[in-house]
């Protein structure tokens, strides 16, 4: 079905990008280094995996308001597709 996601954790993808490129995806990790373009809504954040799970990162793309919950640190589910470039 083509609505339907996969959900995975980070380290699961990062481990064989290639599987999960193009398909609907929800990325489990914890957020690190949340940037906003100037004067839009559009932010850049990495994806971390933590113990007991392999460490890895995934570069995220966000447009739209950030959730109040959305920090360094804080548990993210973030749903998209994985691109050529590893980002999602």
């Amino acid at each position: 079905r083509e609505d339907m996601a996969f959900y995975r954790h980070v380290d699961e993808v990062m481990a064989s990008p290639d599987t999960w490129r193009g398909k609907n995806m929800q990325v489990h990790g914890f957020m690190k280094d949340l940037r906003n373009k100037p004067g839009s809504l559009e932010y850049r954040f990495t994806l971390e995996s933590r113990p007991p799970r392999g460490p890895a990162t995934i570069v995220t793309n966000y447009e739209g308001i950030l959730p109040d919950t959305a920090k360094e640190g804080s548990e993210v589910i973030a749903t998209g597709v994985i691109g050529a470039d590893n980002v999602l």
